[in-house]
């Protein structure tokens, strides 16, 4: 994603923000869209400030974290450490306590809703073709995709905080979201009222088969040099569209999306490299797996601005569940080369039911050898055999998270954070041809993840193939689980398969899989301020 000065991205990306920080207004027109959009190189800017406003007030309130950490928290994928960094927040979602806001959701609703309200701007001025005509103007359908895309996650990140999963067959009548499609007027146009759960599914299936339709297959082209760099292209917009349609139990529809991101990237995207290299790149560049990052830096010699590094914002709430988070303290323990981390607020470990349930522990909490020839563990897992250089108190073993903030570290920029992973296409697939009668595909499939994460010198042999007469749905749910541990993946998952959350490290037992203990109410104070809900 390119990056530009600061103050140049307030005048583009904030024209039509809502007031997140005060968490209130958040359909209020806060400024007029001036300057106006004059040229192509101007709209560009425009749709790089879209994606600017999914990061929110400084990195606190953002879509990405905050959806990965609900999604991993009220799943089976943690085990809250109550004497290590106990963010309250943070065990209200591991209890599933949704009797009251929670200050985490409601931060991703502000930038969720801003966003859209940059996409809603942009796309009138595209749709309206008030730009044809001027040079360049072949980028614009590209640009006009990017928003279509970046109103579908939005609107992917609000359903999945705030909304009941959909249920195929089912009315899907709840209404609990605005749904915005046009820019905002005036106050009585923004107390918009709520759209069923339904209606905003399809609206996101139609952004999406637009943004697919509009998107460039590669970055090649761009007069502009900025679109490179952590924006979205046709392949994303196919992933997330396999994905919404997972959710929605239009099976044949997601298999078809997850076939053509395989088979039709060439070569563009494999799974190639190990598993630390989604996680390990700069600002300026993904791994062969990554269809889509969330770029955290620049530098003015790159965006051509002069001035100092940029301020794009770094997701700070992924340190709720990741050995380690931001900090200027470049000597605190346990830091990756070049410090600037910290590991204070860590509250949610590797759940001990994972690591059970895959072979992956002990009876004495130390790692088995199936562990150490799984690649993912050992370059993505954080286990301190004595005690935590942190919590001192903490009395006994754990294992943390350790993907993110591993890219280069400077002025506290982590490089690229992966929101799209190929392997998710190949895992999807998988279940889908295995529930098709298609196992020797499904298990085609399982291979290519179980492969790249195979540690041939670990294990001291090569990697065996699961066959098709040993493939199983169960196989392909515990591979996706660990594959996605704390990306948010696992609660969606069971919910689109249908399957019961399972309680985890909380005891034994699990909750149903549309239980209304999974998702939130909106912001009080929304509620309070939006006459049309």
């Amino acid at each position: 994603m390119k990056s530009y000065n600061i103050k140049i991205m307030i005048a583009w990306a904030s024209l039509i923000l809502f007031s997140a920080c005060n968490d209130d207004e958040f359909f209020t027109l806060k400024v007029p869209p001036n300057p106006p959009i004059l040229t192509v190189a101007d709209m560009d800017r425009a749709v790089a400030g879209t994606y600017y406003a999914l990061s929110g007030n400084a990195g606190n309130a953002t879509n990405f974290d905050v959806l990965a950490l609900k999604g991993s928290a009220i799943a089976d994928d943690g085990n809250f450490v109550t004497l290590a960094g106990n963010i309250t927040s943070v065990l209200e979602l591991y209890i599933r306590n949704n009797e009251i806001d929670n200050v985490i959701l409601n931060s991703a609703f502000g930038p969720s809703y801003a966003t859209i309200a940059n996409a809603n701007q942009w796309l009138q001025i595209l749709e309206n073709n008030e730009l044809a005509g001027l040079e360049n103007a072949s980028q614009l359908p590209r640009m006009q995709g990017e928003l279509y895309f970046l109103r579908a996650y939005s609107y992917y990140t609000l359903v999945k905080m705030f909304c009941p999963p959909y249920q195929p067959g089912g009315s899907n009548d709840a209404r609990l979201l605005p749904l915005r499609l046009s820019p905002v007027t005036g106050l009585d146009d923004a107390n918009a009222p709520a759209a069923t759960v339904d209606a905003i599914y399809q609206a996101m299936v139609n952004d999406l088969l637009e943004a697919k339709r509009l998107l460039p297959t590669t970055f090649a082209g761009d007069p502009f040099g900025s679109y490179q760099y952590g924006r979205v292209n046709r392949f994303g917009a196919a992933a997330l569209l396999s994905r919404v349609y997972l959710q929605m139990g239009r099976k044949t529809e997601a298999l078809a999306e997850a076939n053509f991101v395989i088979a039709e990237n060439g070569g563009q995207y494999s799974m190639d490299e190990d598993p630390i290299e989604s996680w390990n790149k700069g600002w300026d560049g993904g791994s062969m797996e990554t269809i889509w990052y969330y770029a955290t830096g620049d530098t003015p010699q790159r965006n051509g601005l002069g001035g100092s590094a940029s301020n794009w914002k770094v997701p700070r709430r992924y340190g709720f569940f990741n050995w380690s988070i931001l900090s200027n303290n470049a000597s605190d323990p346990g830091n990756p080369p070049g410090g600037n981390v910290r590991t204070i607020d860590r509250s949610l470990a590797v759940s001990f039911s994972m690591l059970n349930t895959l072979g992956f522990i002990n009876a004495d909490s130390t790692p088995t050898q199936a562990a150490l020839n799984d690649k993912r563990f050992t370059q993505l897992i954080r286990y301190v055999p004595g005690r935590d250089p942190i919590f001192s108190s903490v009395p006994r073993r754990h294992y943390w998270n350790n993907k993110y903030y591993r890219g280069p570290q400077s002025a506290w920029r982590m490089g690229a954070i992966p929101q799209i992973r190929l392997a998710e296409m190949y895992l999807t697939r998988a279940l889908l041809r295995f529930e098709s009668g298609n196992t020797q595909g499904a298990a085609d499939d399982l291979n290519v993840v179980r492969k790249r994460a195979w540690d041939e010198d670990a294990a001291g042999e090569p990697y065996t193939n699961i066959t098709a007469n040993q493939v199983t749905a169960q196989m392909i749910h515990n591979e996706r689980w660990f594959e996605f541990i704390f990306e948010g993946d696992r609660t969606y998952y069971l919910q689109a398969n249908q399957v019961n959350i399972p309680n985890g490290d909380r005891g034994s037992g699990s909750v149903e899989w549309n239980s209304p203990s999974l998702y939130w109410p909106i912001p009080l104070r929304e509620r309070e301020l939006n006459q049309g809900l």
